[in-house]
């Protein structure tokens, strides 16, 4: 699959990439859930976990913030490691093949039949956005391969039925990240209030040009995530 050019909107029902890393892990959850129920209030989240007992590791607690029966433990070995993003992604477009017969195939692919049900079935670019979180994305490799252009073909995919995806990359982004339309940096606070975090959009469209977030401008995490909870209908 071919990548295409960038094209950045202003308006978030227009499917969508957005990696958030830097910060804790509890900023960097609070970020990403405030991005994914603007997109979509019955968004979907996907953890990528190191072992069963992580599950509550991230703060603050996934369970009672995601819509009921709409998170996902997924550990980094029910991954193949033959199955990569861009050839799960392949199986997006082909017009050869029965629709279900490409459902069962993404499914069993990303061992999660259901989840690409959900996103895939009867759907395309111009339906209801829906938003779709993988956190710890980093521990998904090789599925989510770490050089540049490992990821750009599977959100292209994902965006082509009407899909956001926001993703989390921990500390230290990968070349990977540069795949991703919008990069959000956390920047933790200093000083007398160290809860005060800072989030600067690292990678996106340029000043003056059209956004949800633009490149170099930086916003205090608290009030972001405030704005983004009152669905107003232009860019933060």
């Amino acid at each position: 699959m071919s990548t295409k050019p960038r094209s950045y909107s202003h308006d978030w029902g227009v499917p969508t990439s957005i990696g958030v890393w830097g910060g804790s892990r509890a900023t960097q959850t609070q970020l990403a859930l405030a991005i994914a129920r603007r997109v979509d209030p019955g968004f979907y989240w996907l953890q990528i976990v190191g072992d069963p007992a992580s599950h509550d590791a991230p703060e603050p607690s996934l369970a009672g913030r995601v819509p009921s029966g709409h998170l996902f433990y997924l550990r980094p070995d029910q991954l193949s490691p033959r199955t990569q993003s861009g050839r799960v992604a392949d199986w997006f477009g082909r017009a050869d093949i029965e629709a279900e017969t490409r459902l069962q195939q993404i499914g069993d692919s990303l061992r999660l039949p259901s989840l690409a049900r959900i996103f895939l079935d009867g759907r395309n670019a111009v339906s209801p956005t829906k938003a779709l979180v993988i956190a710890e994305s980093n521990l998904a490799e090789p599925f989510l391969p770490l050089e540049e252009g490992g990821i750009r073909p599977f959100i292209e995919a994902f965006n082509q039925y009407g899909v956001t995806l926001v993703t989390t990359l921990s500390n230290r982004p990968n070349p990977n990240a540069r795949d991703i339309d919008y990069v959000l940096f956390i920047r933790p606070g200093s000083g007398v209030d160290a809860s005060l975090a800072d989030v600067e959009c690292r990678q996106g469209p340029p000043p003056g040009a059209h956004g949800l977030f633009t490149q170099g401008k930086a916003r205090e995490l608290n009030a972001l995530a405030a704005e983004l909870r009152q669905v107003q209908p232009g860019p933060p």
